[in-house]
């Protein structure tokens, strides 16, 4: 299809259009030029590229913007669409909308780059109203996708060893660089940035169906959901560092006591020792332990006898010599309160 047939002829009943194909798909003649090639892969990328950029694009007059002069526009871009070719959607300015309506002006003609093995469109720069679109001196002929986008009035423009240099330097190809190996180089790292993003966006949605996590832990240490981590481990480290020493003092607290309780116990059986109120035996069976073990009870069995009740019996030739394991009437009660038969007592516990 000759892009210069595509008028504005479409014009919705004389009224100018606001959307209308300025690169149709396949092939697109030119005068003096090799034909280009309108693709949809590259169409889709034109498009993305417009969208990212987020600025609208220039409808001027006669191509004045590549002129070095005043060009004012006659409309603005705003939006690219792919339908059987790059479709654009404007907005005219009153003027470029009076003049279009009054057939002052008939065509247009899109600024466009092409790679020049290829043929194929890689770029669209901006789109002229003119009368004659020869599209010649408005399309910039260069290697691929490496375009010099500064000065499109060239005819024949290819790029440079200092540009192709500044390239390899970003893309570090090898010490000779073509511009097939910048270009190869190029669409890797387009493919690399591609697979990232899609990878990113994956994770994100992952996470995004995730409940958060910690946040249990962030209430109980009384920390906002802000906190960074290594103030929540922090913490934590210092929480553990109180149960430590805590668990320290009770094991010497546990200690002391046990000190304490022996010093009482050693003072109760001075005591019933001083006052004759318990015998070796007993200390050794029972009365040691007990004074450790119930205080209370020792108190209770030992130091509520009778002072010197325990006396070593001394025989005499008119009585009679009680046998060894002969218990006193105290020791009766004491064995019965302790649940120790008379059998037990004489086996084990008599002197």
């Amino acid at each position: 299809m000759n892009v210069e047939l595509l008028t504005l002829k479409k014009d919705l009943n004389g009224k100018a259009p606001t959307e209308f194909v300025v690169l149709p798909e396949g092939k697109i003649e030119m005068h003096g030029k090799p034909p280009a090639f309108m693709k949809p892969e590259q169409g889709q990328m034109i498009i993305q590229e417009f969208a990212e950029n987020g600025v609208d694009m220039v409808i001027d007059y006669e191509h004045q913007t590549l002129k070095d002069d005043i060009a004012p526009a006659s409309g603005w871009i705003h939006c690219l669409e792919w339908e059987n070719g790059i479709k654009v959607k404007c907005r005219w300015t009153d003027k470029a909308k009076q003049m279009i309506e009054a057939k002052e002006y008939r065509y247009f003609s899109p600024v466009f780059y092409v790679d020049t093995s290829t043929r194929d469109v890689v770029m669209l720069v901006n789109v002229a109203l003119t009368n004659q679109p020869r599209m010649k001196h408005i399309e910039a002929l260069v290697a691929k996708r490496n375009v010099n986008f500064m000065n499109p009035k060239k005819e024949d423009e290819t790029m440079t060893k200092e540009e192709m240099q500044k390239f390899n330097e970003l893309l570090k190809v090898g010490d000779e660089p073509t511009p097939d190996t910048l270009i190869e180089a190029l669409k890797q790292v387009i493919d690399e940035s591609q697979k990232d993003k899609s990878t990113i966006e994956t994770m994100k949605a992952k996470l995004d169906k995730q409940p958060t996590a910690g946040n249990d832990i962030l209430e109980a240490l009384k920390l906002d959901a802000s906190t960074d981590n290594a103030v929540v481990v922090a913490k934590i480290n210092a929480l553990m560092g109180v149960e430590s020493s805590s668990s320290e003092l009770a094991a010497k607290l546990a200690a002391q006591e046990t000190v304490i309780a022996k010093m009482q116990a050693d003072s109760m059986i001075n005591e019933a020792i001083s006052k004759g109120k318990v015998s070796k035996s007993e200390l050794d069976n029972w009365a040691n332990d007990l004074a450790m073990k119930s205080p209370e009870q020792f108190k209770q069995i030992v130091l509520s006898r009778k002072d010197f009740s325990i006396v070593p019996m001394q025989p005499t030739s008119s009585t009679t010599v009680p046998p060894s394991n002969a218990m006193s009437d105290a020791q009766l009660e004491i064995n019965k309160m302790l649940g120790i038969s008379d059998d037990q007592f004489k086996k084990y516990g008599g002197e």
